[in-house]
């Protein structure tokens, strides 16, 4: 300006508009989860680096970024110099599985029901399982990743597991089921083994089919040498060759027939030959040996057995086979009541 008068001059301005761009966010697949972004809003000055965050919802976990952003960082940043697009992928969580399969032994014995149905389950679940015995069957055990006897029961998967529902027949087929009688089973009469007064077939209680063998007994203190023994036994008549033979049978005592805890009162099988010479197996405390109140398994082999008392019975020519209860050493307990025996067998 030349200046050849007074002059006045005014600079006039104008706002400078800032560049603006927009943050456009999105997941995959809907539902999936969230962006969350820092800061927040979603329009920035140009040049804001923006944060943004991806949160999983239940059952999905974050896999990558896609548009205008990529990678598997969690969280990640952007520089805003244009508009922008990203969205956040998901995958659904795949929860672990494990299959429980279920068989029964004998096959067509019964059945196992789950609870919950279906035999294929996320990690953690607990499965009821529950034996079903067909008809002529009764369930025995649980074997391979659940054992005991408890039914129904439970499993926890943790891991691919297999359970096997273990039945029995209850029809008896033994030598001697009772079934129709007491099939020459007696009570001793010798003086000095008379504890077992009777015995009778009784269709109240049985360990398989629908009768055993109920011993009346009269178990006296040791010092009354009548009653401080009885037998039963059964006499074949014809000597049988029993030198290597497993023979089992079931007995069910109640908890009286215990007699005195410290001596208890014990169990015995015997054998006689056709000399009347005799073995008798290795004594078996009741309440110990023998649980009281269940029937219980007794087994003895020939060929192995620690004899309790032997006089040099001739195994291979046996005639007599017989179940005895003593008195327990020197015990002035006394027990009368019944005892139970089923299923004898070779």
């Amino acid at each position: 300006i030349v200046m050849d008068s007074n002059k006045s001059v005014t600079a006039n301005f104008t706002q400078q508009q800032t560049q603006q761009y927009t943050l456009t966010t999105s997941v995959s697949p809907s539902g999936a989860g969230s962006v969350l972004l820092d800061p927040a809003g979603g329009v920035y000055t140009a040049g804001t680096q923006v944060t943004l965050t991806a949160v999983a919802n239940s059952g999905y976990v974050f896999s990558n970024w896609s548009g205008d952003l990529t990678g598997t960082q969690n969280p990640a940043t952007i520089v805003m110099d244009s508009n922008k697009s990203v969205t956040a992928n998901f995958t659904q969580q795949q929860t672990q599985q494990y299959t429980l399969t279920t068989s029964v032994s004998p096959s067509g014995a019964g059945s196992v029901l789950l609870n919950p149905p279906g035999g294929t389950y996320a990690a953690g679940t607990v499965v009821q399982i529950t034996a079903q015995a067909n008809s002529g069957y009764q369930f025995v055990n649980w074997s391979g990743d659940v054992t005991g006897t408890s039914n129904p029961t439970t499993v926890l998967m943790d891991r691919n597991k297999t359970v096997t529902a273990n039945f029995e027949s209850t029809a008896d087929n033994s030598r001697y089921s009772f079934e129709t009688g007491v099939q020459g089973w007696v009570a001793q009469t010798y003086q000095d083994s008379q504890a077992i007064t009777v015995v009778a077939q009784d269709t109240t209680k049985a360990k398989y089919g629908t009768a055993s063998l109920r011993c009346t007994v009269d178990l006296r203190e040791y010092n009354h040498p009548n009653n401080s023994k009885g037998e039963t036994y059964v006499d074949m008549q014809t000597a049988q060759n029993m030198s290597n033979s497993i023979v089992t049978l079931w007995i069910w005592v109640p908890s009286t027939a215990i007699g005195d805890p410290l001596q208890p009162n014990g169990i015995q099988v015997f054998f006689k030959d056709s000399s009347w010479r005799n073995k008798y197996s290795r004594w078996r405390n009741i309440g110990t040996d023998i649980p009281t109140e269940e029937w219980v398994q007794i087994t003895v082999n020939t060929a192995t057995e620690q004899w309790g008392y032997d006089d040099g019975a001739d195994l291979s020519r046996v005639r007599v086979v017989g179940v005895k209860i003593g008195t327990g050493g020197t015990s002035t307990a006394t027990f009368s009541g019944y005892i139970w025996i089923d299923s004898v067998n070779w």
